[in-house]
């Protein structure tokens, strides 16, 4: 019954911005400013928000979106825009929307680790696991000291793993 409320509830977790996170030997671990206590991370670790110039959090990615819009518009071949713009669908929950402008996004730049990173992100928050993790090797491959995505890609195996055991 644990096991089955845990797959369920991962798909609909709140993606959280991983400002103070780090991983240790493979173990990803939370820091807290203020002081040296530990706490493990449980939850995927996302870019988004991390670049602030288009959006700080969720609540403005309506905004975000128009202002996105008028800059694919004048540059319609600029990959980071279309991933930007994935992140904000995702955050709004749109997440056919986001794996659209990932796609066009990894179609304009295939060695963007971040918007493969992302990308696994949306799958996983959809169910799909394996297809999720498939985009995280992809990350990994590309950029393999890339540790968000080895985090999420061990994140999302444990996830598998557990839904399996059902």
């Amino acid at each position: 019954m644990e096991n089955r409320q845990f797959c369920s509830l991962a798909r609909i977790d709140s993606v959280r911005t991983p400002f103070d996170e780090a991983s240790l030997f493979g173990t990803p671990v939370r820091f807290h400013p203020a002081s040296t206590a530990r706490t493990e991370f449980s939850g995927p670790e996302q870019d988004m928000g991390v670049s602030g110039d288009i959006f700080e959090s969720s609540g403005q990615c309506r905004e975000a979106l128009c202002r996105l819009d008028a800059r694919i518009e004048a540059d319609p071949v600029d990959a980071r825009t279309w991933e930007k713009k994935a992140v904000c669908y995702a955050s709004l929950g749109q997440y056919e929307d986001a794996l659209t402008c990932f796609n066009r996004a990894i179609s304009l730049a295939p060695r963007y680790a971040h918007a493969w990173n992302n990308k696994g992100i949306t799958l996983g928050r959809m169910g799909k696991y394996t297809d999720a993790i498939r985009c995280f090797d992809k990350a990994i491959e590309i950029a393999p000291q890339y540790v968000r995505a080895w985090h999420n890609k061990k994140y999302y195996q444990k996830i598998t793993l557990q839904c399996r055991t059902e």
